[in-house]
């Protein structure tokens, strides 16, 4: 390491973070949560150079390789929150894996674009028609550009290229860091962004270097939809790989496991109330809009068999409140409906307490419904926050994937609080469904996607490390579920 760097050993956890259940207590002997790739990993803070915050890399080299030896991966995401990270850690998860042959560099929290351009975003997907209102909410981007993080991650990555000059690949799934990797890295180090979003996704995906007829980076979309969105703005076709969607190994491991009461009997979940499983973003814009429709529920004639996990992320504010709110139902009814608030998850608490449920209420961002799909779950749309949630949720409605409680508002990302309700009280309750349902993935692949991913990332770095013939790194291998989907 350089003197710019400071080693720090990252402890192997013994219990799994925020779900409260120990390795040793869950329902099959021998068999344990998957612990979180970065405890595997040793952690390196480089400062970049020229001053600045520093950025810490999550470094993985394979037993008994010598680091300058070897090739190796970086892999970039933000730090905003858990919906980048997850499927990258997917990947980590497979090209870590015992018998790697592959140094891994991942850098998870790199400076990303915070400005929440929620109604913008409205104004960019529903004003197609509308050249006028495009142009404006275009022109409002400009001057509220994220200039100080586009410096930031670009002084991160300069360092961190500084740090690893022996790179072989460069891999990310973030709009804002493939514009800032395609700008910093250098000509020859080859570049692979993977799409995070099963719909229509944002053409600011498809960077001028991506454009580039010949070179060696590559576009990895979740879908057929997806892939012909890259055309349409102008990527080549022998660019882009349908790589589906990764999903990380807790979900296939409890999913296939463990039974759902096995898993309810840990986290304290009755089994005689219907449980639903309510998701948002910790930097949701309006927690009263979360708590509103909870207490929309909670007022249903019915509302009596009710218990409800609410996710509430990193959101202080919104966990007050909801957990006020679960105060005042037990003083009116001690037998009557139940909330649990629960804070941010690990992968390990979030899939059983996806597996927990009967019912999944999210707002439709790209790793809800890939996780949505890997459990066989038809989630119900309950909000949104952002231009790509509104596009993912058309995207849902498209290919019948979930039950969507908009009204007449639509259009401009309002939910209906009664129809949100009513979809509650009729949603399929029963407890039959299975992983990997393959009428789901027939429109965004889940099964085997991070495996593909992984073997195809290493495979084109060791091609372009020289370690590995020319023409040897054959594309992601489509499983039956890859099958083209009506566009219409």
């Amino acid at each position: 390491m350089s003197s710019s760097a400071t080693s720090l050993i990252i402890p192997r956890p013994t219990v799994v973070s925020g779900s409260g259940i120990a390795a040793a207590t869950l329902p099959a002997a021998g068999r344990h949560p998957v612990p979180d790739v970065r405890s595997s990993m040793t952690g390196v803070l480089i400062n970049p150079p020229g001053g600045g915050a520093a950025v810490t890399c999550h470094v993985f080299t394979p037993e008994g390789s010598e680091p300058n030896r070897v090739t190796t991966i970086l892999m970039v995401t933000g730090g905003q929150g858990g919906g980048h990270r997850s499927p990258v850690d997917a990947i980590v998860e497979r090209m870590i894996a015992p018998g790697s042959t592959v140094q891994v560099i991942y850098a998870d929290r790199m400076p990303t674009c915070t400005f929440n351009r929620g109604l913008l975003d409205h104004l960019r997907y529903t004003s197609s028609n509308n050249r006028m209102l495009a142009k404006l909410a275009n022109r409002w981007r400009q001057h509220v550009s994220a200039r100080a993080e586009f410096r930031a991650a670009a002084d991160q990555t300069t360092a961190i290229l500084h740090e690893f000059p022996g790179l072989s690949y460069v891999f990310t799934n973030h709009r804002f860091l493939g514009d800032v990797l395609s700008k910093t890295l250098p000509a020859n180090l080859p570049l692979a962004i993977g799409l995070a979003d099963p719909g229509k996704v944002h053409q600011g995906w498809f960077n001028p270097r991506l454009k580039q007829p010949g070179n060696a980076d590559k576009l990895l979309a979740t879908n057929s939809l997806t892939k012909q969105h890259a055309i349409k703005h102008g990527v080549p076709s022998e660019s882009i790989e349908i790589a589906g969607y990764p999903i990380r190994l807790a979900f296939q491991q409890v999913a296939r496991m463990y039974s759902k009461s096995d898993i309810r009997k840990e986290l304290q979940i009755p089994e005689d109330k219907t449980r639903i499983l309510m998701m948002t973003a910790g930097n949701a814009r309006n927690p009263g809009a979360f708590v509103s429709q909870m207490e929309g529920l909670m007022t249903h004639e019915e509302a009596s068999s009710l218990y409800v996990i609410a996710l509430t992320g990193n959101n202080q504010d919104m966990q007050t409140r909801i957990e006020e709110f679960d105060k005042r139902l037990k003083e009116n009814n001690a037998n009557g409906p139940r909330i649990k608030a629960v804070p941010t998850q690990d992968a390990n608490g979030m899939a059983m307490y996806m597996w927990a449920a009967n019912i999944m209420a999210i707002q439709p961002g790209g790793g809800s419904i890939g996780e949505c799909i890997a459990m066989n779950v038809r989630p119900i749309v309950w909000g949104e926050k952002s231009g790509i949630e509104h596009s993912n949720r058309r995207f849902l409605t498209l290919k019948d994937l979930g039950t969507v409680a908009f009204g007449s508002l639509q259009r401009i990302g309002i939910s209906s609080p009664r129809k949100f309700r009513e979809a509650v009280y009729t949603a399929d309750v029963t407890d039959d469904q299975g992983p990997y349902a393959p009428s789901h993935s027939n429109a965004l692949p889940v099964e085997g996607a991070a495996e593909r991913i992984a073997q195809f990332l290493q495979g084109q770095a060791e091609r372009h490390s020289g370690r590995r013939p020319a023409g040897s790194a054959e594309p992601i291998q489509p499983t039956p579920r890859d099958i083209p989907m009506n566009l219409a």
